[in-house]
């Protein structure tokens, strides 16, 4: 009854799974989309050569395909291992050709697969059994058979620990998302476990190729109903690292928690420091305990290769379940060039309003003398006209004689 109801199942089971790529396939997101979309067609593929091993009439045909699906099965584990990688922001962890080390046993155990029974590594012994019109092969397992199996079952339970942790963290819609994923992995890997380790006497068949399309329903139900793919939760060591300001962590007796590699350049911390108390008089020190307003901002100097800059430090207290805040979020955005213009602008402003004082006293009642010319200031002191403006204007005099004074003096 088991290998019938495999074999109505499977066709069935194929069209869903068929249907999961092509959705996956429409996605816009292609770089995250890529490995899920290449598990879904990986089952697929392992659900085929799986039927036909069931199907084939030969023992010859039976053990081709059966190697036939090792090399479809074991690639699939990592395919979604990478998948739940670029899900929760952690891709650079296997970036670029370090990738290829995830494939390093599956490959390897595919090629030994393809090789038996020369040395009986996978299989340790093969036999037949015929139900109906059905033929199943029964094996026993080899040494490397178990370390495929704990390669693949450590993949998947770090998968669904990094939806798990990611879901824990996000909101309704990541959960719920999250969920999906998680319910769809869990029912295929139970099944293996089910099965490898019989756990239910007279269970006789795998039915982890069929139970692979659970993992691709739940997904598709997850696009349809969540936007999967579309709401991607971001990884907050992702999006600390990418901001351009400096973010400092703190608790409450001012000593460091954390912060972004942005914050590392600029004050000088290196990974030893975290856990230290910041240094007592240090400008970052005074602007926590300046007692300012949650958001207010507080402006620092720092130095910075050698250059002054400046810096709008705000102060964001971490609540606690208790009453004093449990620490505090540092953010530093450099204002050096918006700082400059102000008090370029406040010079401006100070000039032009000394000029405009000196100017209005040009403009009021000067006591000059009748005789020689000469003004007095409002301390009572006489100045000459040229020394009194000069003073007070920036203006040069230059001496000369006008033409009724040269004829006078100068008469020659």
């Amino acid at each position: 009854m088991q290998y019938t109801l495999f074999m109505i199942l499977s066709p069935v089971v194929a069209v869903c799974m068929a249907a999961a790529g092509l959705t996956i396939r429409r996605q816009s997101r292609a770089w995250l989309a890529r490995p899920l979309e290449a598990a879904i067609w990986l089952c697929l593929a392992f659900l085929v050569t799986n039927t036909l091993e069931l199907a084939w009439p030969t023992e010859g045909g039976t053990l081709l395909f059966a190697k036939l699906s090792y090399l479809c099965s074991t690639p699939i584990p990592v395919a979604f291992f990478l998948f739940t990688l670029a899900y929760t922001g952690r891709s650079d962890l296997f970036a670029g050709a370090r990738r290829l080390v995830l494939f390093v046993i599956p490959a390897g155990i595919s090629a030994l697969a393809l090789t038996e029974p020369a040395h009986h590594l996978i299989w340790a012994t093969i036999s037949y059994t015929r139900y109906q019109w059905m033929l199943a092969m029964n094996v026993t397992y080899g040494p490397l058979f178990w370390v495929n199996t704990i390669y693949a079952v450590g993949l998947l339970l770090v998968s669904l620990a990094l939806f798990a942790w990611s879901s824990a963290r996000a909101g309704w819609p990541y959960r719920a998302q999250s969920f999906l994923a998680i319910a769809g992995i869990c029912i295929p890997l139970l099944l293996f476990l089910v099965y490898t380790f019989k756990l239910i006497p007279g269970f006789t068949k795998n039915y982890s190729p069929i139970a692979y399309c659970a993992p691709a329903l739940c997904l598709v139900a997850a696009i349809r109903q969540h936007r999967f793919l579309d709401l991607v939760p971001i990884a907050r060591r992702t999006v600390m690292e990418e901001l351009a300001d400096a973010i400092v962590v703190v608790d409450s007796d001012h000593r460091l928690l954390d912060l972004n590699d942005r914050a590392r350049a600029l004050l000088g911390f290196g990974e030893e420091a975290l856990g230290t108390p910041l240094p007592a008089g240090s400008p970052l020190r005074i602007a926590l305990e300046s007692r300012l307003l949650p958001g207010e901002p507080h402006v620092i100097s720092l130095q910075e290769s050698g250059e002054q800059r400046f810096f709008d430090a705000r102060v964001t207290p971490i609540k606690a379940r208790r009453p004093q805040a449990a620490g505090s979020v540092v953010l530093l955005r450099d204002v050096t060039d918006s700082h400059r213009l102000l008090q370029e602008k406040s010079r401006l402003v100070e000039e032009l309003s000394k000029a405009a004082a000196e100017i209005d006293d040009l403009r009021k009642i000067l006591p000059i003398c009748m005789y020689c010319k000469k003004i007095r200031d409002d301390e009572g002191y006489w100045h000459a006209v040229e020394n009194y403006i000069s003073a007070r204007l920036p203006a040069q005099f230059t001496h000369s004689l006008c033409p009724d004074c040269m004829k006078k003096y100068f008469p020659q």
